[in-house]
C-alpha cells in the first residue's frame, strides 16, 4: 500500500512539474515581426525594409510598455495596501485609483498609436493578415481579460473590480 501511495505521489509531482514547466515556458512569449516564435510574420511576406522599420517600433513599444507595466503594478500595489488599512483617507484611496486608471488608459495609448504606426507599414494584404491575429491583445491580457489567468502583485479581484 505504501508503494502505490508513494507512485502516486510520486505521479502527481511529475505531472506537477510538467505543467509548471510548460506554463513557465509560454510565459513572456509575444508575436513578433522578428520572427522568434512568431507565425503571423510569415503569412505578411514583409520586405526586408518594412521588418526593420517594424522591429524598431516593435522596440519601442515593448521598452515603454515595460516601463508602464511596472509602474502600474507597483500602484496597484500600494492601492491594495491602502484598502488594508482602515486608517487612510478615502480621497488617498481614489487619488491612486485615478492614477492607475490613467496608467491603463496609457497602455491603451500607447498600444494604438503601435499599430496605427505599424498600420502604416503595412500594404492591404499584409494588414488583413496582420488584422487576423488580434491587435492590442497585449493590455487585455494583462487585466486578466480574453481569458487570461496571469495575476502579477497587485493584480487583486474583490472590491476594488479589479
Amino acid at each position: 500500500m505504501k508503494k502505490v501511495l508513494s507512485l502516486v505521489l510520486v505521479g502527481f509531482l511529475v505531472l506537477g512539474l510538467a505543467n509548471i514547466g510548460f506554463a513557465h515556458s509560454m510565459m513572456g512569449r509575444r508575436e513578433s515581426v522578428r520572427g522568434e516564435g512568431s507565425s503571423y510574420h510569415r503569412n505578411l511576406d514583409l520586405s526586408t525594409e518594412q521588418i526593420d522599420q517594424i522591429k524598431r517600433l516593435e522596440d519601442e513599444y515593448y521598452r515603454n510598455r515595460r516601463d508602464l507595466m511596472e509602474e502600474l503594478r507597483d500602484k496597484n500595489y500600494d492601492l491594495r495596501r491602502l484598502y488594508e488599512d482602515k486608517s487612510v483617507d478615502s480621497k488617498e484611496i481614489k487619488r491612486l485609483e485615478d492614477e492607475v486608471i490613467e496608467l491603463r488608459n496609457e497602455l491603451t495609448r500607447l498600444r494604438r498609436d503601435y499599430d496605427l504606426e505599424v498600420r502604416e507599414l503595412l500594404l492591404e494584404d499584409q494588414l488583413r493578415e496582420y488584422s487576423r491575429y488580434g491587435r492590442g491583445m497585449d493590455e487585455a491580457d494583462c487585466y486578466g481579460a480574453r481569458g487570461s489567468s496571469f495575476r502579477g502583485r497587485g493584480h487583486m479581484r474583490g472590491m476594488m473590480g479589479y
